[in-house]
């Protein structure tokens, strides 16, 4: 009885961790309240459609506009991005338990990690990107792998094929909704299916799924950078919107193309100047800062999670997790957001050590020079198991708040106060 009484408040912090990040997120998304919910560039990006012609980008803002003619949409847009931020807090939780990895204390520290699940909702940020998306996708695919891991032999080959038509349709879909996607889930996308494909060597079929789709995605992505857009389809686009989303978006001219509409017109070289503005700036030395604490937490999260697995299949599981990270990272060199992409890799990279230290994961071989690192250097050393180091880094999620694009003073720390007048308001 004691030893279950001492269990129960560990029990309860990641419960009510997402509770409350669901529930403040609910308030604010669904609630009645006069201010606009998140920033008008995100929530100008949902409205592109294909009113102006085939366009990046336009696929949701098209379904949108088909579903409500006439009608504002940005209301709607509310209301989906809450119900895509519900869903993928219950693909993560979903994955937390199919994966059989036994440890509270870590599963708050990722649902704390800054960008994460906690962190979406005290600040309607991320969740409110199309990012979401990608996270959806990705967490389901490791939901129906994870799956295929458990069920008998002779009930695999349903799930298998449900995976490979979720890859492909999925992903071919996300890719209309944003191009992005190629940078930041398909690279974890084909290590998930490579993974598949390995495990199961007599299943061909999975082979040519496998093919099918690191064909296709890449061929979508090049046909929407050829859509790139232009002044004109960003005028016909913002004329196809009702008044009232228009005084939302841009009240003080609302006949002006504005926001990510308005940079559907811009050039590539206008898109990489964004780039060239984080570097001028000296914004990049505050992004690398976060950059650095980030991933030095996700690193640590990887070694405890795999700190019962043999030396190997540590190493194996190390290169099967690094060589998506490291290609998602290229997203750094085409676009200046870059607290979106450190939070986007980072959630991919959590839902991934799902998949990796599952303990009814198959083991499979890959040469060891491929996976030949420093013999200690994954060794779960003894530093890691210090509480100073656990809570140096509970500290660190609770206190820095990731920016998603613009580093200003003081919003890259937690602006407690906000959201706490908006429970006393509500």
């Amino acid at each position: 009885m004691q030893k279950r009484l001492t269990k129960f408040p560990i029990i309860l912090f990641p419960i009510v961790i997402v509770e409350f990040s669901i529930i403040l997120s609910w308030v604010w998304m669904m609630g009645d309240f006069s201010q606009i919910r998140f920033g008008v560039w995100p929530i100008s990006e949902w409205l592109i459609n294909y009113q102006g012609g085939f366009v990046r980008r336009g696929l949701i803002g098209e379904v949108l506009y088909q579903l409500f003619p006439g009608q504002a949409l940005i209301p709607k847009i509310y209301q989906l991005t809450f119900y895509l931020y519900f869903i993928y807090c219950m693909i993560f939780i979903g994955l937390y338990r199919l994966s059989k990895i036994r440890d509270l204390p870590l599963l708050v520290l990722m649902l704390l990690i800054p960008g994460g699940i906690f962190h979406m909702a005290i600040s309607s940020s991320f969740y409110t990107r199309k990012e979401v998306l990608f996270l959806i996708l990705f967490g389901l695919l490791c939901l129906i792998y994870l799956q295929i891991s458990r069920v008998h032999l002779s009930k695999k080959r349903p799930w298998m094929i449900v995976f490979i038509t979720v890859a492909i349709i999925g992903g071919a879909l996300i890719t209309l909704c944003h191009e992005a996607f190629i940078f930041m889930s398909f690279p974890y996308i084909a290590s998930l299916f490579w993974l598949l494909k390995k495990e199961h060597p007599q299943q061909t079929w999975i082979h040519w799924g496998f093919l099918a789709f690191i064909g296709i995605m890449p061929m979508i992505f090049i046909v929407c950078t050829m859509m790139h857009g232009s002044i004109l389809i960003s005028e016909n686009i913002w004329d196809s919107l009702s008044l009232q989303d228009r005084m939302i978006i841009s009240p003080y001219a609302p006949y002006t193309v504005y926001g990510a509409i308005g940079g559907i017109g811009w050039s590539k070289l206008q898109n990489l100047s964004t780039l060239y503005g984080v570097i001028v700036s000296g914004g990049w030395l505050i992004w690398m800062c976060f950059a650095l604490a980030q991933y030095g937490v996700l690193g640590y999260i990887f070694a405890r999670c795999a700190s019962s697995q043999s030396r190997d299949m540590k190493n194996q599981n190390l290169t099967l997790i690094s060589v998506p990270f490291i290609l998602s990272l290229s997203i750094f060199l085409v676009g200046s957001d870059w607290g979106r992409w450190i939070a986007s890799s980072g959630n991919h990279f959590l839902l991934f050590i799902f998949v990796l230290c599952c303990q009814n994961k198959i083991p499979i071989l890959i040469k060891h020079k491929i996976h030949a690192w420093p013999k200690e250097w994954i060794n779960y050393p003894i530093i890691f198991r210090t509480r100073r180091v656990f809570f140096a880094m509970i500290a660190y999620e609770l206190i820095f708040k990731l920016p998603e694009c613009c580093v200003q003073y003081p919003y890259f720390f937690v602006q407690y106060p906000l959201f706490a007048k908006l429970f006393i308001s509500y």
